[in-house]
C-alpha cells in the first residue's frame, strides 16, 4: 500500500495472532512501521511493479505526496509520468521546492531540486495539480493523472546509495556510468552489471565522505579491481570473487567542489570465448552490484 521507507529503516511485524485474528475481519494481517516515508494523500491506488519489478504508484488529481521534515538544502528526486492526455500536468514542492510543468503526454521524466527553506517541523508537501485524469481504457474507470516512478530524499550529512544496475537505478543516484554491459541476474547475488575492464564513473557528490562501491567477479580468473582519479590509484587492487566484496576509498572537500566526482574503475580484462569457456566475446571486469555514499561529518537530518 505504501512506498519503502526513504531512509532505508523499517519493522515488519508478519501475521497477527491468533487471538486477535478475530477481531481483524481477515484484514490488516500484518503491520510494519515504516520510518520516514513517503505518505500518499488523497486519490491513490495501491503499489503497482513494472516488468523489471520497479515499483509505482498511480495518483489522480490534485493528488498530494507528503515527505518528511527535512533540513534547507535537502536534495528531492521525483521520476514521474504523467497519464496520457491532454491536460498540462503542474508539480509543486512548497518550502522552495519549485513548481515543474510538464505536457501531458511527456515520457516518464526525473526532476531534481532542493529545498529553499528550513522544514525540520512539518512535511514538504508535492502536489501533482491536473485540471482532470483519464482512464486507461480496456474497462479500467480509474481517473489517472500522474504515475509516481521513484521518491528521493536526501539531506546533507545522510548515508544513501543502493543498486546500480539498471539504467533507472544509476539515474536514482545520479550516476553515469560509462563501460557497462547489459544488466543481468545473478543467482544469490542478484542484479548486477558488468563493467568492462576500463568503466568511468561521474557521480553527483558534494560533501567530503567515502564512496563504497559492492562488487563481485563470477569468473575463473582474478580481476584485480582499483579505483583511479586523474590517473591517480586512489584504492585497490584489492580481491574480488563470486561473493560481494567492497571498494572503499574517501573524497575530501575539495575532490568534490565541483559538485561531482569523476574517477575510473580498472580490472584485469576476461574473455569466455577466448578461454574456451563459451561464445562470449565481451571483455569483462566486474561486475558492479551497488554504491553507497557515507559522508565525513554523519548528521543524518531526517526528522527525529
Amino acid at each position: 500500500m505504501y512506498w519503502p521507507s526513504l531512509s532505508g529503516s523499517a519493522a515488519g511485524y508478519g501475521e497477527v495472532s491468533e487471538r486477535l485474528r478475530p477481531l481483524t475481519q481477515e484484514r490488516f494481517l500484518t503491520a510494519a512501521v515504516i520510518d520516514n516515508p513517503p505518505l500518499p494523500l488523497g486519490l491513490w491506488w495501491p503499489v503497482e511493479h513494472l516488468e523489471d519489478d520497479r515499483p509505482f504508484m498511480w495518483a489522480g488529481p490534485d493528488a498530494e505526496l507528503w515527505l518528511p521534515p527535512v533540513p534547507k538544502g535537502t536534495l528531492l528526486g521525483i521520476e514521474l509520468r504523467p497519464a496520457p492526455g491532454d491536460a498540462l500536468l503542474r508539480v509543486e514542492i512548497d518550502h522552495g521546492g519549485g513548481v515543474f510543468d510538464f505536457d501531458g503526454r511527456a515520457p516518464a521524466t526525473r526532476l531534481w531540486t532542493r529545498t529553499g527553506v528550513d522544514a525540520t517541523a512539518e512535511p514538504i508537501i508535492v502536489r501533482f495539480r491536473r485540471d482532470e485524469g483519464y482512464p486507461p481504457g480496456g474497462g479500467d474507470e480509474r481517473q489517472l493523472a500522474v504515475q509516481l516512478l521513484d521518491v528521493v530524499v536526501r539531506p546533507t550529512g545522510s548515508k544513501w546509495g543502493g543498486p546500480a544496475a539498471t539504467r533507472s537505478q544509476r539515474e536514482g543516484l545520479r550516476l553515469e556510468l560509462d563501460g557497462a554491459y547489459d544488466v543481468e541476474d545473478f543467482a544469490a547475488l542478484g542484479r548486477g552489471v558488468w563493467l568492462k575492464p576500463e568503466a568511468r564513473f561521474r557521480i553527483a557528490v558534494d560533501e567530503a565522505g567515502r564512496i563504497v562501491l559492492r562488487l563481485a567477479a563470477p569468473r575463473p580468473t582474478p580481476a584485480k579491481p582499483q579505483v583511479l582519479a586523474d590517473g591517480v590509484v586512489i584504492a585497490g587492487p584489492v580481491a574480488v570473487d563470486h561473493r560481494a566484496t567492497t571498494l572503499v576509498f574517501s573524497v575530501d572537500a575539495s575532490d568534490v567542489a565541483t559538485g561531482s566526482l569523476e574517477f575510473v574503475v580498472e580490472s584485469e580484462a576476461y574473455q569466455p570465448s577466448a578461454t574456451g569457456t563459451g561464445t562470449d566475446n565481451r571483455r569483462l571486469g566486474v561486475v558492479l552490484l551497488g554504491l553507497e555514499f557515507e559522508p565525513a561529518a554523519e548528521n543524518h537530518g531526517w526528522w527525529p
